[in-house]
């Protein structure tokens, strides 16, 4: 996913939308160039549905960002 919808201002609502929907648990920020000639920066999110608004709001967040030798297995 382009990582333009983290900060974007018209990206909020989805932001809001994704917060409300589960948990983010990770958040890879891969290198510049990874998919070949895209210039897009790139970012892996993984969430899991969870209803309950207190374990979301208290939910610990990985964040890795990967350089450009590091593998994505990590």
């Amino acid at each position: 996913t382009p990582n333009t919808f983290l900060m974007g201002t018209n990206t909020d609502k989805l932001r809001k939308r994704l917060l409300e929907a589960g948990r983010i648990t990770q958040i890879v920020d891969l290198p510049q160039g990874i998919w070949g000639d895209a210039n897009v920066d790139c970012v892996l999110l993984f969430l899991h549905a969870d209803p309950d608004a207190n374990r979301r709001a208290e939910n610990p967040i990985t964040v890795n960002l990967l350089g450009n030798k590091d593998k994505l297995h990590k």
